[in-house]
């Protein structure tokens, strides 16, 4: 009886598994609810492996196991996207891009680490990429955040792009994206989205790594979640096990469908931008989506996502308990060899810096 039970539980959990997996297809302008089921697929993956050990391990019902593996069979390209097994292959004729959402270098002192800022430059100082997009990015026309000044002395770049997208205090203390190259920018643009007040957007440099040859970067933020205060105070609550209230989950959930609901349209115009440009590309930044959403979707077609082709172990980006949230990415041509991909575990923002050298 308790085996007849366990079965049709196993079979529930493989179903939320595939329906979760294929979500992706689905737009949240037009049908939400789907995108939470993208949301909860590591954990359901992790059901389903439990699963199989425990047909295979204690009950020895072998054949059981097969409603969970066909499942995540079913669901490969998302498995895939979230774990990896590969090793770098460096090349004389790589271009190291690194991406970040550097969460204003600190400027509001989150970490409680005075130093932070610095530690920030000085990891980009060691890495030293060719190119270097950054989100959330801040800078001040005078004071101690002067942050274009200081990149380009430090890392010897002389080429920058910035997108403003907010400024106060007559421009001189600015936010937007920022990219910076040691090769020629030849053009570039900002890509805004509508109904967005500050901080999301695409900004794109044509980029010359040869002397007629030119690539262009796409460098994306796309639209945050706006949690305030007292909704970081509930998530903590929640951790210490008080009791939840129902208004503050109404609140967190229609944010979250408003984040699904407006990335799903930004995504739609920036991949038609982007097939619209017929040279080579790649798109990096913030995306705020998992590889279980319909933004990943739309984008990674007909394009290579860097990490599943030389990332290694779980891809997250996002500093965080668990080792599942990647909302970072770097997406490349199809014609573009991703020789390697790291991230760097450092807890200096609220994402860490990944970046892939490339040979293009």
């Amino acid at each position: 009886m308790f085996k007849d039970l366990l079965i049709y539980i196993n079979s529930f959990f493989a179903f939320l598994l595939v329906l979760s997996g294929y979500s992706v297809y689905f737009s949240p302008a037009s049908i939400w609810f789907p995108a939470f089921y993208g949301l909860a697929y590591p954990f359901l993956l992790i059901i389903n492996i439990i699963f199989i050990f425990l047909w295979f391990l204690w009950f020895s019902k072998k054949r059981f196991t097969l409603v969970s593996i066909a499942a995540i069979i079913l669901t490969w390209s998302s498995f895939s996207a979230l774990f990896n097994f590969s090793m770098p292959n460096h090349s004389d004729s790589d271009i190291s891009v690194m991406t970040w959402n550097v969460k204003n270098f600190d400027l509001y002192n989150w970490s409680h680490n005075k130093e932070t800022h610095e530690l920030m430059m000085q990891l980009l100082e060691k890495e030293k990429p060719d190119v270097l997009c950054l989100q959330e990015f801040y800078t001040e026309t005078s004071g101690n955040f002067k942050n274009i000044a200081e990149l380009k002395m430090r890392l010897g770049f002389k080429y920058y792009y910035f997108g403003e997208t907010f400024s106060v205090k007559n421009g001189t203390k600015k936010w937007g994206l920022a990219t910076f190259s040691k090769f020629p920018i030849k053009d570039h643009g900002t890509i805004k989205f509508d109904d967005n007040l500050r901080l999301n957007a695409c900004i794109y440099t044509d980029i010359a790594y040869k002397k007629d040859s030119i690539f262009r970067v796409y460098n994306v933020h796309f639209q945050s979640l706006h949690f305030a205060d007292e909704d970081y105070k509930y998530f903590s609550e929640l951790k210490e096990e008080q009791k939840a209230d129902v208004a503050s989950s109404k609140k967190i959930l229609k944010k979250i469908r408003n984040g699904f609901e407006k990335r799903a349209i930004q995504a739609l115009k920036i991949k038609t931008e982007m097939d619209a440009f017929e040279g080579k590309k790649l798109i990096c930044g913030d995306f705020n989506d998992t590889p279980t959403s319909y933004t990943y979707h739309v984008l990674s077609n007909n394009m290579k996502d860097s990490f599943k082709e030389k990332g290694f172990g779980f891809g997250n980006t996002l500093v965080n308990p668990t080792p599942f949230f990647r909302i970072d990415f770097m997406l490349v041509d199809e014609s573009i060899t991703v020789n390697s991909y790291e991230t760097f575990k450092k807890e200096y923002s609220d994402h860490y810096p990944v970046m892939v050298h490339l040979e293009l």
